[in-house]
């Protein structure tokens, strides 16, 4: 993946550019082994997704997973399903304790590597951040950073400041609106009872931390330097009912005649333009 110095004098070491050059989906091997009892809860998973499959095998109400769903931790009766998933479950289970021993592993970075990860790490004076078209990593100066995201948020046109009291009350109140809005949807059966449980659990839980996150994307295509702002709303106070809102009106969306699902189905749409004219 291409690495964009950024910084004022590019400062940036040559070789720190063969760090992130690893690409952003690699993940440094950790410094020991897992152990047996570290899969613990994985191998739970494993036990009851196979519990379940067997309970519904050949079974006409096998139940589709809702896209709002709330992980439940139902399992069938023992009496419900083959003895022997749970004989064969015990025996590959054990067979795998003896193969994951606590030890310590072989990094998968050079001891070069190493030292520029933890120089990264401990340098707060400048911030790793992506790129706009997916052009790759960059580097820039934290305060840089910070100038930049300002920039766009004293657009009045666009964003209105708040002091922290003031995103708090708004919160709050944007809390109220949508559980009372879930309970007046729930009286005129407007939601099925997973809908309510997905959007009661959700919402409640991302209370906590309620607000989206504002973030940038640097156009180093461009001539001239610039951002672009991103505000993502993942696991924020909106975001469950947002997901529902989205599903109501994907099929609407799907109906319309200017409807393509993506940049793939666009270009065969253009394409049997060309053939067509090509005909003609």
């Amino acid at each position: 993946v291409a690495f964009h110095d950024l910084m004022q004098g590019k400062i940036v070491w040559k070789q720190v550019k063969k760090l992130p050059g690893l690409s952003r989906k690699f993940i440094p091997v950790q410094k020991f082994s897992t152990k047996a009892s570290e899969l613990t809860s994985n191998l739970q998973r494993v036990e009851r997704d196979a519990q379940i499959k067997a309970f519904y095998t050949g079974s006409p109400l096998d139940p589709k997973t809702p896209p709002l769903y709330i992980k439940s931790k139902w399992r069938p009766d023992p009496t419900q399903y083959p003895k022997e998933i749970d004989e064969r479950l015990f025996r590959f289970f054990s067979s795998l304790e003896p193969l994951f021993i606590k030890k310590k592993a072989q990094s998968n970075l050079l001891p070069y590597q190493l030292q520029l990860m933890a120089w990264l790490k401990s340098n707060h004076n400048l911030i790793i951040c992506n790129t706009d078209k997916s052009l790759g990593l960059c580097a820039i100066e934290f305060v840089q950073y910070i100038k930049d995201g300002i920039k766009h948020l004293r657009n009045g046109d666009i964003y209105q400041l708040l002091t922290h009291a003031q995103a708090e009350r708004e919160a709050r109140r944007i809390y109220k609106e949508i559980m009372d809005w879930i309970a007046t949807a729930w009286r005129r059966r407007r939601l099925s009872k997973m809908d309510v449980q997905y959007l009661q659990s959700k919402t409640y839980t991302n209370r906590a931390d309620p607000h989206g996150y504002f973030y940038l994307l640097y156009k180093v295509h461009k001539a001239t330097l610039s951002t672009r702002p991103v505000c993502s709303d993942c696991a924020s106070l909106t975001n469950p009912i947002g997901k529902l809102v989205d599903l109501m009106l994907q099929p609407i969306a799907q109906k319309m005649p200017t409807y393509f699902k993506d940049s793939f189905a666009f270009k065969a749409i253009i394409d049997s333009f060309k053939a067509l004219v090509r005909t003609i």
